[in-house]
């Protein structure tokens, strides 16, 4: 295996780009083509070895989709109310992992991959049950979806047991062509296929469709035997010109989890036309031979860079570019997967968050055999991006470390999502400049069924520390930690923060916080010494001082913590948000305090609360 280091140098542009993944449909496996062995073919997948998984499985609108089974080999997990499943150690090969999943209503659904050291992110989109046409047995009906796909049934039907079935059959299509942004999450399995020869190989595909037909009770049904389809599968205009006057046929086994070669389409105007023998997903598609490539995504100091989509295309006959296989770096800049020999590709890589526009663009030569790349991307010397890293604490709502569970990272629309290790989790993302600094954590317990609200933070480059907070934490709270050692949490507090709470508590001080709660009795933070006109602070940065009795308090009420005397205090603290009434109050605060024994502890602490007044 060869080894490459790149430099790519960026093409300053700002990207909002979303994630990626597959679904698929069949039910009843047909018989095996006479050169086919899947014995013989698994030896490609190499040896047995365990990898982690973390996936998201969403609707065709992308939203969650609870309740999914997850199935890897003999392992199984289910998706929680963010669609998320997670699978540790599962036992999977070194060059092929295969990922399904299930729910009623829907069609199966699977992605698979070469997985990767860290962890492999999955996604997949289902796609649903919806019938697109009736028909009966002993009629003739051709059934068309609305993008013009369609297929014509000659009324012959059988049952899961082979029996023929006599009745009323609903028909269930799904149509993916080249164009849809959603056909890498859509499709089942991934691009990689068994020849007519039974060989590995690659898959260019020219559009896609599922086929499934249902029974009047839901029963699942097939052709018979000698009752074959016609199918017709539309071609974009901008692929019409160079597509190949006829095309393999290939069908998705679902119990293997790859495509089969059977049968062959015709290009007639812009549409492919082939006959099956039974229902699957059903793809149009040049073979090709292919390589391995691992690509490890690094900044100039060769830190890894997680969280980087990398493209990559190839031309057609006429120079058009294929998106041939996309992926998302994880958190150790690896992403892999397999690409064609002996062709030239086009390297694009995109910051999830910003413009559809590359972050940079390259050419790759053809390649020959198996390859590693390494590319750097000089983000530190760049103003546009920034390398943004948020790490937190996530406990129990007991203050125990959580570690069977994840965090969920919303900024700028994108979800980003990472597991929690004894409690530690640590996101990175590239961001750019023209985004907003505000983003929200959520924490999911998956050992006590718990999941927190989304919490309003700010980043402060290149580093946010959120703090600690909780599984049962809402939309206010305040945490702090004494020493660096000892964590006070405190939830459901309401603030008040105004001109009267100032006059009554501290006249001639802009800064106050008077906050109550079911855990503590109240808490309060003096700011600084300002003119008596000016009551409510700003956003800024704050401190307090002891010199002249004239500022500078913190205390936390009884049943919490006493925090001591007026005057030995000395307080920094960084205010990111002042909202009005019913808005967020964001403090970032570090110092040292005076205990009622007298005795100075270092203090750091974070406190997000909704204002009251």
């Amino acid at each position: 295996m060869k080894n490459y280091h790149l430099l790519i140098c960026l093409i300053i542009s700002c990207l909002i780009y979303s994630c990626d993944k597959d679904t698929q449909g069949s039910s009843i496996t047909p018989e095996e083509t006479s050169n086919h062995s899947p014995s013989e073919f698994a030896q490609n997948f190499g040896v047995e070895i365990s990898r982690d998984f973390l996936g998201k499985v969403v609707d065709k609108n992308n939203l969650p989709i609870e309740g999914v089974t997850i199935t890897i080999k003999s392992e199984t997990a289910t998706t929680d109310a963010n669609g998320i499943f997670i699978l540790k150690n599962a036992s999977v090969n070194e060059n092929f992992a295969y990922i399904k999943a299930f729910k009623t209503g829907y069609i199966h659904g699977s992605r698979a991959l070469v997985p990767t050291n860290g962890l492999n992110k999955v996604n997949i989109m289902l796609l649903d049950e919806q019938t697109t046409g009736t028909t009966s047995n002993g009629n003739q009906e051709t059934i068309t979806t609305p993008t013009g796909a369609s297929v014509t049934l000659n009324g012959g039907y059988i049952d899961e047991n082979g029996d023929t079935y006599p009745g009323a059959v609903n028909v269930i299509m799904h149509h993916l062509s080249t164009d849809d942004l959603f056909l890498e999450d859509k499709m089942p399995g991934m691009l990689y296929a068994s020849n007519s020869q039974n060989e590995e190989r690659m898959l260019q595909t020219y559009g896609m469709l599922a086929v499934e037909l249902r029974g009047e009770n839901g029963e699942e049904l097939n052709l018979a035997a000698d009752s074959p389809a016609e199918i017709r599968i539309p071609l974009p205009s901008n692929i019409t010109d160079s597509a190949p006057s006829s095309i393999p046929l290939w069908y998705f086994d679902e119990q293997l989890g790859y495509w089969i070669e059977e049968g062959e389409a015709i290009l007639m105007e812009n549409e492919y036309v082939g006959t099956v023998s039974h229902f699957s997903f059903w793809n149009c598609d040049v073979e090709q031979q292919m390589a391995l490539l691992n690509i490890v995504v690094v900044n100039e100091n060769n830190i890894p860079l997680p969280n980087i989509k990398v493209q990559l295309f190839l031309n057609d006959n006429n120079g058009y570019p294929i998106a041939t296989r996309s992926g998302i770096s994880n958190e150790i800049g690896l992403i892999s997967g397999y690409v064609p020999l002996n062709q030239t590709l086009t390297i694009s890589a995109f910051d999830l968050s910003c413009s559809t526009n590359a972050i940079f663009d390259t050419t790759l030569g053809a390649i020959t055999e198996d390859i590693n790349y390494t590319l750097v991307l000089p983000i530190s010397t760049n103003d546009e991006f920034s390398m943004e890293t948020v790490s937190g604490e996530f406990l129990t709502c007991d203050n125990l470390p959580i570690t069977n569970g994840y965090v969920n990272l919303s900024h700028e629309g994108i979800i980003y999502t990472v597991l929690v290790s004894n409690g530690d989790f640590e996101i990175s993302f590239l961001n750019c400049s023209t985004n907003s600094d505000q983003f929200q954590i959520q924490g999911v317990d998956l050992e006590n069924n718990k999941i927190s609200e989304y919490l309003d933070h700010t980043l402060t480059q290149p580093i946010t520390d959120v703090g600690s907070f909780t599984s049962c934490a809402n939309g206010s709270y305040m945490t702090f930690t004494l020493n660096g050692t000892e964590t006070f949490e405190f939830h459901e507090v309401d603030c008040w923060a105004g001109q009267d709470a100032v006059q009554y508590f501290v006249p001639e001080h802009t800064f106050l916080l008077i906050a109550s709660g079911p855990e503590c009795n109240y808490f309060s933070l003096y700011g600084q010494n300002f003119s008596s006109t000016n009551y409510v602070p700003t956003v800024g940065t704050y401190s307090t001082y002891s010199s002249e009795n004239t500022g500078g308090n913190f205390s936390i009420g009884e049943p919490c913590v006493n925090m001591g005397s007026y005057d030995e205090h000395y307080i920094t603290y960084n205010v990111t948000q002042f909202g009005e009434p019913g808005e967020i109050i964001e403090i970032y605060f570090s110092g040292t305090v005076s205990s009622t024994e007298g005795t100075n502890q270092s203090i750091e602490g974070y406190i997000h609360v909704i204002r009251t007044q």
